[in-house]
């Protein structure tokens, strides 16, 4: 009994696994061939319309910064990217000013780039003085300091973190909350996901981030993977159901089910 639940706990892992990747390949198979599958709705995607507004009808400027974390080498850098053309995009259209400090010289011209094509797709290029994209220098925390003391004087409406953050997210948080703004994060750091919560009114958690990063890129291959993943997660969920369930049931019961089904496999 005891050698055939190891066999049997062995290739359910083995199956396990072959069923992961066939389902990741065919979502993102699915996803190339623009097949559209289900997924989840991001409420804070939604919030970023209403920031541009209040920050419109208030007359204040709206942030946006990915952090000083977020390195040229992270690819959580590039996946944020998406969300600040939609905010720049937004705020040359409802002509709000844009300010985004920047921790890295080596990411200016990314963020630069970024805004840019959004400016140029909203028909409004010369809205953005580059002033409003600025290299704050000296580091992680000292840029944190730096951006704070501009947005004390700046007072944005609304605040929006995308990035890799690190021990800066409460200093920004913090001073956002402050300053009486609304605030949206996201990072897949999960550390410094409660330091988020505490502060901002709208937070996208974990994988959250590129599911956002898929939807406003339009990574449809990428897209289709993460929906694949969140049908595998149901998956598992309803395995753990039936499982608690079988585990009520009485030990005669379970003991007749594997000897059912190593009679049925010949161990």
């Amino acid at each position: 009994m005891f050698l055939f639940a190891i066999a049997a706990g062995a290739a359910l892992q083995k199956a396990a696994l072959l069923l992961l990747l066939a389902a990741l390949t065919a979502g993102m198979i699915a996803g190339r061939r623009g097949w559209k599958l289900p997924g989840r709705e991001l409420p804070a995607l939604a919030a970023i319309v209403e920031a541009i507004g209040r920050c419109a009808e208030t007359g204040r400027p709206v942030l946006f910064t990915t952090g000083g974390a977020s390195e040229i080498r992270r690819v959580e850098l590039y996946a944020s990217m998406p969300a600040l053309r939609l905010v720049a995009g937004l705020a040359a259209r409802y002509d709000v000013r844009l300010i985004v400090p920047v921790c890295y010289a080596q990411t200016l011209p990314v963020h630069m780039l970024a805004v840019q094509d959004a400016r140029l797709e909203a028909a409004d290029a010369d809205a953005t003085e580059e002033a409003d994209v600025r290299f704050l220098p000296g580091g992680q925390f000292l840029f944190a300091v730096a951006a704070m003391g501009w947005m004390s004087r700046e007072r944005p409406a609304a605040c929006i973190y995308f990035g890799y953050w690190e021990a800066d997210s409460l200093m920004f948080a913090t001073q956002g909350r402050v300053g009486e703004a609304l605030q949206i994060a996201a990072t897949p750091n999960l550390p410094q996901t409660p330091f988020f919560l505490a502060c901002c009114d709208h937070v996208l958690i974990g994988e959250e981030f590129w599911l956002a990063a898929a939807q406003l890129g339009g990574d449809p291959v990428l897209a289709g993977g993460l929906s694949a993943q969140d049908l595998i997660k149901l998956s598992v969920a309803l395995l753990i159901v039936v499982g608690a369930a079988a585990a009520t049931l009485p030990m005669g019961v379970v003991s007749d089910v594997f000897a059912a089904v190593r009679a049925a496999v010949g161990i």
